[in-house]
């Protein structure tokens, strides 16, 4: 253990830095009561080690981890939420758009004629495509929290 003599607390020997206020450790400074071992003899051809810069301890911060979590279930939720909902409307007012796009397609008939087949084939196929829209936020913040939690697997490299 050893005394920081920035705020005073005792802090384990395994850290070279004080975590609750930053300050470095460096021996007879922060009040270590061990003797510091010296070197052997040199010869007088060899130069004495040049001392190192005290070392900072690398205090791994992993809330991004559970923040990438929080974003898969919600990204897969709006992935399979949102599409859900454009097919529920698109069921729904099946008929109103169905008319309306046919009315766009043949302008020259009148609207009661009825709705033909390739009038609901392109109806069908633009529901789809309306539906692959509205999954993309849910896939991109699904994908944000998948990136999220690749980080730490990076930090570890550091």
């Amino acid at each position: 253990m050893w005394k920081c003599i920035r705020c005073g607390k005792a802090i384990d020997d395994q850290y070279n830095v004080c975590p609750f206020c930053g300050a470095a450790r460096s021996a007879g400074r922060f009040g270590t009561t061990a003797a510091q071992p010296r070197p052997a003899a040199f010869a007088s051809n060899e130069k004495p080690a040049e001392p190192s810069a005290p070392q900072t301890q690398y205090v791994p911060d992993f809330r991004h981890v559970r923040a990438g979590r929080g974003f898969i279930i919600l990204g897969t939720a709006l992935a399979l939420l949102l599409p859900a909902l454009v097919i529920l409307f698109a069921v729904l007012r099946r008929l109103d758009w169905a008319d309306a796009l046919h009315a766009f397609l043949y302008p020259a008939r009148e609207a009661g004629a009825g709705v033909d087949a390739l009038t609901w084939i392109l109806y069908g196929v633009l529901s789809l495509a309306a539906a692959l829209v509205a999954a993309l936020p849910g896939l991109w913040t699904a994908g944000l929290g998948k990136a999220l939690r690749r980080l730490n697997r990076m930090e570890e490299l550091l």
